[in-house]
């Protein structure tokens, strides 16, 4: 069974984390750990809860749309979607959904490290709380074009139903529950031959795949090798349908961004960002794989 991990297109909240970021090492610099934790707080009281796509996003994500599409005719294979209920993560599968004729089906447990939350400022500093998400009929009202599958959502109330801010160690623990789904027989069964496509986000392909790697929740959040997946990366994972403890994962393909530039990246600079993604992403995985079989 082969699955291809998408991590969403670039956000709103992208741009603006890399605005302040800049802002607060100008002010600052970066000889302490000081500027990590002033943009840290400036970020968290200005973030969207569930961002929009940037027009640098929206780009990337027709890109990676038109790149799937054609990979998916090279193998004269069909596929399934799935997404986050988070809008920029649809949002990004949007071009791709269109392009081979297939909605997408939303499934809540994909959602990025966090959750939904809104963040203020405290009297001892940031305090978090609960921040509401789309209902099933706003799903349909809003996306009905492209999604075709809100089974998962709730009957009624919104899809984010933690009620706070998920920590990380509830993030590992939903993570580990997802990775029993994507190997399950439940799966391998529903769509047969067809190509899983699962849209997620970066903080949550890192847990899914150290996951995988690490077997276990508890093991992911002890060890500090970080996968850091760029906008629109494709991870392929590709699970032998006898035996799900073999796996074979490429990680960090962005050979589509070479021709979705942004504002400030050219054409050469975006495929050499996609370049050391998968390098990076590579030495990583060394890493993990060091750790495991050292066991």
């Amino acid at each position: 069974m082969k699955i291809l991990l998408i991590r969403h297109a670039e956000s709103s909240n992208n741009v603006l984390s890399a605005k302040i970021k800049e802002e607060v090492k100008a002010t600052f610099g970066t000889q302490t750990q000081r500027w990590k934790q002033e943009y840290k707080h400036a970020y968290q009281l200005v973030r969207s809860s569930d961002p929009d796509l940037s027009e640098v996003g929206v780009q990337q994500a027709a890109s990676m749309g038109r790149f799937v599409a054609n990979y998916l005719q090279d193998l004269n294979k069909e596929a399934v979607i799935f997404t986050s209920g988070m809008q920029r993560a649809i949002l990004t599968a949007k071009p791709l959904s269109l392009a081979i004729g297939t909605k997408m089906a939303i499934r809540r447990d994909l959602h990025e490290v966090g959750g939904v939350y809104a963040s203020r400022e405290g009297k001892s500093g940031i305090v978090h709380s609960e921040e509401r998400s789309a209902t099933r009929e706003e799903f349909t009202k809003k996306f009905g074009d492209i999604i075709g599958d809100v089974s998962d959502l709730p009957e009624s109330g919104g899809w984010y139903t933690l009620g706070h801010k998920e920590d990380k160690a509830q993030a590992a623990a939903r993570a580990g529950r997802v990775c029993n789904w994507l190997i399950s027989k439940e799966l391998r069964d529903s769509i047969g031959n067809k190509v899983c496509i699962i849209v997620s986000h970066g903080a949550f392909m890192d847990f899914i795949v150290k996951t995988l790697l690490l077997c276990g929740s508890q093991e992911i959040l002890k060890t500090t090798a970080t996968f850091a997946p760029i906008n629109t990366s494709i991870t392929e994972m590709e699970f032998d349908s006898k035996d799900t403890q073999h796996i074979n994962i490429t990680l960090g393909n962005a050979k589509h961004l070479a021709i979705c530039p942004s504002p400030s990246r050219s054409p050469p600079l975006a495929f050499f960002a996609g370049l050391v993604c998968g390098v990076a992403s590579a030495l990583t995985l060394v890493a993990l794989m060091g750790r495991r079989t050292s066991k």
